[in-house]
């Protein structure tokens, strides 16, 4: 202990300001270090808090959101286009008997007569078959005398020429009889009666020799008959057609734009019309088609004809007597848009005497085969839209287009964003559901605004809901055929239905859906 208290103490060692910074600046760096780690730290909790709960809440709302159900589209079948019922509406006028007799024409079926042109004639019938069996009577004997008769007739060449003239016209019409075209088959025996006729008038009317005197009895039974005819003939002319269906007078030009679907449906079997013979006072005997101009009046689906305008040429396919559809050049005489449907009155300027013999037709918009599919019936709903020309939307070409609605009082105008979902020609359709629009509201041109389109109209259109990353999307079908009551689906031509792809999920169930709806999506 005592060499202890004898050693000599130590100086306390005094550090420079160098080092003392050094070690406060060691300490500062230790403290970082520490509360850098402690964020994150709890950023890491925080983040595996935040998917903890999404995940949670992921699982609940699995379990409480009813599933989607969607489908896809079937693809492959090959279909004929669909065909739509049509009314053929002429201006034709329709004469009467003006006495009770027999009818005899003088003019041929789909013959082109004149004003005033005797066309027709009708005699009593008792006296004039008194008449007649008198007048066939002295023709079988003149005839045979005729056969008989030493010295040559003064018309041996003309009866010659009348045979061979006999020949070729049964040779051209036999090949145009087919079916039931009974215009050909009439035209082709009132040929060949006035050709016959015209042969025998030669031989019976010949005054000489031994038939002298029968022939002038034969005259005087002729004058007889004359005057027992009523000679009837068109105030108009036109074509003649020897066959009325019953619809002369409720299908007129006229009255044509106010025809209901019933009426443009309605069918007309000409095969069972038969030409009059006996005729009663006032019974309608015959008809004049007056114009070359004819109408077919039909009712479409409103997507098919979204932008058809008034004087349009439009190539359609109407069917014929024998089966075939003939293509036609037509315009667009009459447009009304309805909820679900179009009334359409097509005007074509050709072929009138091919259709004369129909009345109720099938129209084709198109006649080519093509790739179609097939959705279910439960997936299709309605929505009301509404059409406003494209030269009163603002914007029309940019992402967001708008109208200027004029304000009602005093208010001001609203500018109102558009969701155009279908653009045509001079068109574009919105969803009424997004807008609201209401039947006289006003629409101001962009860039006049004394210039002004009033809604008029909110067409119904039939279509489905497409799911789009989540988002319900309205798409319009352009519909082909009705729906198939064994299977329960609607069939769609492949080109006309472009918004629906074969990856298309379909939703099945669209009620309360409303177009580019967010959808919490599971099981699909």
């Amino acid at each position: 202990m005592d060499k202890k208290k004898n050693q000599p103490k130590r100086k306390a060692t005094q550090r420079s300001p160098r080092n003392s910074e050094l070690d406060n600046f060691r300490k500062r760096k230790r403290r970082g270090r520490s509360a850098t780690n402690i964020s994150l730290l709890l950023a890491i909790v925080l983040v595996f808090v935040f998917v903890t709960v999404y995940m949670i809440s992921g699982l609940g709302a699995m379990f409480t959101t009813p599933a989607i159900a969607t489908t896809l589209p079937g693809f492959g079948t090959v279909t004929r286009p669909p065909v739509y019922r049509g009314v053929i509406v002429r201006d034709e006028t329709v004469y009467t008997a003006g006495r009770n007799g027999v009818l005899e024409f003088r003019a041929n079926h789909l013959e082109r007569v004149r004003m005033g042109q005797f066309v027709a004639v009708i005699q009593d019938a008792r006296y004039a078959a008194e008449i007649t069996a008198d007048i066939h009577e002295l023709d079988r004997r003149i005839l045979e005398m005729q056969a008989r008769r030493g010295e040559i007739s003064a018309f041996s060449a003309d009866v010659a020429r009348m045979n061979n003239q006999l020949h070729a016209t049964v040779n051209t019409y036999l090949p145009r009889i087919s079916g039931d075209n009974f215009g050909e088959l009439f035209s082709m025996a009132d040929n060949t009666r006035r050709t016959l006729n015209l042969r025998n008038q030669m031989l019976l009317s010949e005054q000489r020799g031994s038939v002298r005197d029968m022939a002038a009895e034969r005259e005087q039974a002729e004058y007889r008959l004359s005057h027992n005819l009523m000679s009837i003939s068109p105030n108009r002319g036109g074509i003649l057609s020897h066959f009325i269906d019953g619809l002369e007078d409720s299908l007129t030009v006229a009255d044509m734009r106010t025809l209901t679907p019933e009426q443009t449906r309605q069918t007309v079997d000409h095969t069972t019309i038969q030409r009059l013979r006996e005729v009663s006072y006032g019974d309608e005997i015959f008809k004049v088609v007056n114009s070359n101009t004819w109408f077919v009046a039909l009712y479409l689906p409103i997507e098919q004809v979204l932008d058809w305008q008034l004087n349009d040429l439009r190539r359609v396919y109407i069917e014929q007597q024998n089966g075939s559809f003939r293509e036609l050049d037509t315009y667009v005489h009459y447009i009304n848009h309805g909820e679900t449907t179009t009334f359409v009155i097509l005007r074509v300027t050709r072929f009138l005497t091919d259709f004369m013999d129909m009345r109720g037709v099938n129209v084709r918009l198109s006649n080519a085969a093509r790739e179609s599919m097939q959705i279910p019936t439960s997936a299709t709903t309605t929505r009301g839209a509404v059409r406003i020309p494209i030269e009163f939307v603002n914007r029309i070409d940019s992402n967001d287009p708008s109208i200027i609605m004029a304000s009602v009082g005093d208010a001001p105008d609203r500018t109102i964003p558009l969701n155009i979902f279908r653009r045509t020609g001079e068109f574009v359709y919105v969803l009424n559901e997004a807008v609201n629009f209401s039947i006289g509201d006003i629409i101001l041109n962009p860039d006049d605004r004394e210039r002004t389109y009033m809604i008029h109209e909110i067409v119904t259109l039939r279509g489905v809901f497409v799911l789009n990353f989540g988002f319900a999307d309205f798409v319009v079908l352009n519909l082909d055929d009705e729906v198939d009551a064994r299977g329960g689906y609607i069939v769609l031509d492949v080109m006309e239905n472009r918004g629906i792809t074969p990856s298309s999920r379909i939703i099945l169930d669209p009620t309360g859906l409303r177009d580019g709806q967010r959808l919490e999506v599971f099981n699909n």
